[in-house]
């Protein structure tokens, strides 16, 4: 600090901010650098599995839910699993639908052999 009280302080003041700066910076990089190595030592990657994120979402709706009543909460729940349901016969049981989800078709452009 006793350079600062020199006539030059400006400088010197700027000089120690970038000299700070650049060891954060440097020390920050090393971190980073550091933690990449280890993930790929472990053999991960930093994304999130989307079985989390799906039971992210089911806490924040049940939680949104009991805050609007139980009683709208259970008609939701309900709704949801008929649909499951219903979606889970249509697939299985109507002969022209089975095939067309499982041959991954897509219903795009409306034409099924375009």
């Amino acid at each position: 600090m006793q350079r600062l009280a020199r006539p030059n302080a400006a400088q010197d003041l700027a000089e120690l901010v970038a000299e700070v700066a650049s060891k954060k910076a440097s020390a920050a990089h090393r971190t980073v650098r550091g933690e990449n190595e280890k993930r790929k030592a472990r053999g991960r990657n930093s994304m999130v599995s989307l079985i989390v994120v799906f039971w992210m979402y089911v806490i924040l709706f049940a939680t949104i839910g009991a805050m609007r009543g139980w009683a709208r909460e259970l008609l939701v729940a309900f709704s949801v699993i008929l649909a499951l349901f219903i979606t889970s016969v249509v697939e299985n049981f109507v002969p022209i639908i089975g095939p067309i989800l499982a041959s991954n078709a897509t219903f795009s452009s409306g034409c099924g052999a375009c």
